[in-house]
């Protein structure tokens, strides 16, 4: 059974000296883990970005959704 784990990556943008945070997903099978999306700079708060991604992981939203969700968070 296919699993999606649901992570926050961070980035350091040293033109202007900011900390941002993205999501990246891999989707975890008995035999594999693989890297299915990775997203950057979603938002230089990393707590929202952290409950975006849990609530992704809590639903396990296939990843193919995952800009669709980001573009309605951000809106």
């Amino acid at each position: 059974m296919n699993r999606y784990d649901y992570q926050v990556i961070e980035s350091f943008c040293e033109a202007f000296g900011v900390t941002t945070y993205g999501i990246s997903v891999h989707m975890m099978t008995d035999t594999s883990n693989t890297l299915c999306i990775s997203i950057k700079d979603i938002s230089s708060d990393c707590a929202v970005v952290t409950r975006l991604a849990a609530q992704c992981q809590r639903l396990q939203l296939d990843p193919i959704h995952l800009l669709d969700v980001i573009e309605y968070f951000l809106s």
